[in-house]
């Protein structure tokens, strides 16, 4: 989707790589799949906020499976979401 954009990704593999790439690389927008080994997105999202530079980076949740009574939490904490 991205080939041939002027935009640059970093992915990550896990919640733990995540935050670690957002912290070294200070994305424009991070995209978080909920359910991620090591670390979720929720967690996830709980670390970059404390990182002064990312404290207010959009935050996209993102995931393929999740339960309806989770979807008004996610919509709350995270400035967006694909679910």
């Amino acid at each position: 989707m991205f080939i041939g954009s002027h935009h640059q990704l970093e992915v990550g593999t896990n919640g733990l790589e995540a935050v670690e790439k957002a912290h070294t690389f200070r994305p424009d927008i991070l995209l978080f799949e909920i359910r991620m080994p090591d670390m979720d997105g929720r967690e996830a999202l709980a670390q970059v906020r404390r990182i002064s530079e990312l404290q207010w980076s959009p935050v996209i949740a993102v995931t393929a499976s999740t339960l309806l009574d989770e979807q008004k939490g996610l919509q709350e904490k995270f400035n967006g979401s694909s679910i």
